[in-house]
């Protein structure tokens, strides 16, 4: 018998939970003890923690076959349904925990989603490249004038250049709207507003509201939220994301971090006093592993395994 057919219900509900609340980035110092204190309770709580670890890798290598999220999603329902495990209810739930759908189940109906590790690249009618990083949500809507990108989550690299005046897309996020002026700009969507940087050209910025906020060019980086624009500050190469790695110079390390987390299922966190801590390196984003052993020898920080989705980066 498959020694993962006696786990409970409840107690794979109880593992999801967990899994999602530990890659939810939002979980305290309490929610981290219970759950490490649940993992202890009872040996079928590590074995369902590690049947989410087996789903992982189902879903990792659907993808690498080069399945669409939904069909990802229909392909290992059918599996699940030719095997004793996991009802498809509880299945959408997983893949949520382990970064597919990047803990938003609505991503499933956008045009385009990236989940953790993933990138993807359009073109667009027109000439125009937009590349979306990992844990990214987009739609592409068609119609009269510019092509417009409905950005729900996550970032994106645009390359308008080689696009004619009327084929030079706009990006639109909750914050506001960026127009591109013959432009290679960066673009990132969250709870805390709009980035925006400039690479190359112009962006017109406008509120949510429609108002003019100006136009930005070359040679820092903005924040786009509650109908203002403002500067704002990054240590990491805007798109070098897009080049596989994770580029910081003096950038703080809950930054670095961030940016790592994209590319691992699971959970990434770290302790406030070593939030600030300046990171100056290049990451490999196929290797995170690597990249945490490295910052852990250049920084006075240790980096705790509790379970391969739990990782705490925290004060030496």
């Amino acid at each position: 018998m498959n020694r993962h057919d006696d786990l409970p219900p409840a107690i794979i509900e109880a593992a999801i939970h967990w899994s999602v609340t530990m890659a939810s980035g939002t979980a305290d110092a309490a929610q981290r003890r219970d759950y490490q204190h649940w993992l202890d309770a009872d040996e079928r709580h590590r074995r369902a923690a590690e049947r989410l670890g087996a789903i992982d890798d189902e879903v990792r290598g659907a993808r690498r076959a080069g399945l669409p999220v939904t069909d990802t999603l229909d392909h290992l329902q059918r599996r699940r349904r030719r095997r004793r495990g996991l009802g498809g209810g509880l299945l959408v739930l997983v893949l949520v925990a382990v970064g597919l759908v990047g803990g938003d189940v609505s991503r499933l109906s956008r045009d385009y989603v990236t989940g953790t590790g993933e990138q993807q690249r359009l073109r667009l009618p027109g000439g125009t490249r937009v590349v979306l990083n990992a844990d990214t949500a987009l739609d592409v809507l068609a119609g009269e004038g510019r092509p417009t990108l409905r950005l729900h989550a996550g970032e994106i690299l645009v390359d308008s250049e080689a696009a004619a005046v009327a084929d030079k897309p706009r990006v639109v996020t909750d914050d506001g709207r960026l127009d591109a002026l013959g432009t290679r700009f960066q673009v990132s969507a969250g709870g805390s507003g709009t980035g925006l940087t400039v690479l190359q050209g112009r962006v017109a910025v406008h509120a949510a509201g429609g108002e003019s906020l100006g136009e930005v060019r070359p040679g820092r980086g903005w924040r786009l939220a509650d109908g203002t624009l403002a500067p704002g500050t990054t240590g990491l190469r805007a798109g070098s994301w897009e080049d596989g790695v994770v580029e910081a110079r003096d950038a703080p390390l809950a930054e670095v971090l961030k940016a790592l987390g994209h590319y691992r299922a699971g959970w990434l966190g770290y302790d406030q006093a070593v939030a600030g801590l300046k990171v100056t390196g290049v990451f490999q984003l196929n290797d995170t592993d690597a990249a945490l052993d490295a910052i852990a020898q250049s920084l006075p920080v240790r980096v705790v395994h509790r379970t391969r989705w739990w990782v705490r980066v925290e004060k030496k």
